[in-house]
């Protein structure tokens, strides 16, 4: 009897120990936001997840030679498909006008409305097209002019998949558009005119952190994305934008997103990036 007592102690002795030596299941993991102007449409537009985001700007276009001359814009997105199974669409409501006062003047409570289209092409790949500031109130010159895109954006890992539930990444989006995404030579009011390249890369050097480089199809931006607090879908980007002109406007953007059924993001996920500065090309 105590012969079968020995072996039954020492079956659970393995037993206990395999499973303490178990691989532990990766956790869902929320890259930060990989761009700033350029349009998103890499795993975004899902059913129920929902985006806030609040981008202030130093100054604007409109500023002369004022180094401060504050501007700023707030955005809620909400999805309302699957990129995965069938096609993702998003709709975003803008708020542009923030203050008559300061930045571009006279413009308080300016708005507008994009929406997105995307799909899934593999796991790494998604393309999308969509229109922003499709209709909108209060208009004025240049958010009255729609702006139509298409784009593809891809992920490329830089590290080898292990028990973490991190791997650095490079995403890569490349599109054109008109509208907004022309280039100061073919840029005009009267129509939302010929199309431009846009192309955005951004380099997930850390779980929180990445690094955007944007050509908008009209100026260059360089930005830091971060995610301060690895528990939340908090996401923080500054950076500089209107590097060929000749005066800069530094940009702070904040962005949250949730879900209003599930309690996850669907994977891969990206935070929802904050909106894109305020434009301001007269």
């Amino acid at each position: 009897m105590w012969k079968l007592r020995a072996l039954l102690f020492i079956a659970l002795g393995f037993s206990v120990d395999a499973n303490s030596q178990a691989p532990q299941t990766p956790q869902p993991f929320a890259y930060p936001a990989i761009q700033s102007n350029v349009p998103a449409v890499f795993d975004t537009d899902y059913l129920g997840i929902v985006g806030i985001g609040m981008t202030l700007q130093a100054r604007t276009r409109l500023s002369g030679d004022q180094v401060f001359d504050p501007d700023g814009n707030v955005a809620l997105t909400i999805g309302l498909g699957n990129p995965r199974k069938s096609v993702g669409i998003s709709v975003a409501v803008n708020i542009y006008g923030m203050t008559a006062f300061r930045g571009r003047p006279e413009n308080f409570g300016e708005g507008t409305i994009n929406v997105t289209f995307s799909r899934a092409l593999g796991d790494n790949l998604f393309a999308g097209a969509g229109v922003k500031d499709l209709t909108g109130w209060r208009l004025a010159d240049p958010n009255g002019l729609q702006s139509f895109y298409a784009a593809l954006a891809g992920r490329i890992f830089l590290s080898s998949p292990d028990s973490i539930r991190h791997r650095n990444a490079l995403f890569v989006t490349a599109g054109m558009g008109n509208g907004r995404f022309r280039t100061d030579e073919h840029y005009t009011l009267d129509k939302s005119g010929r199309w431009d390249p846009f192309l955005s890369l951004a380099y997930n050097f850390a779980p929180p952190a990445s690094f955007i480089a944007e050509w908008t199809g009209y100026d260059l931006l360089l930005a830091f994305s971060l995610r301060p607090i690895p528990s939340e879908p908090f996401n923080i980007v500054f950076g500089v934008d209107d590097l060929t002109e000749p005066r800069r406007r530094w940009i702070l953007g904040l962005s949250y997103g949730f879900s209003l059924g599930n309690s996850n993001f669907p994977l891969p996920s990206l935070v929802p990036p904050p909106p894109a500065p305020q434009s301001s090309r007269i």
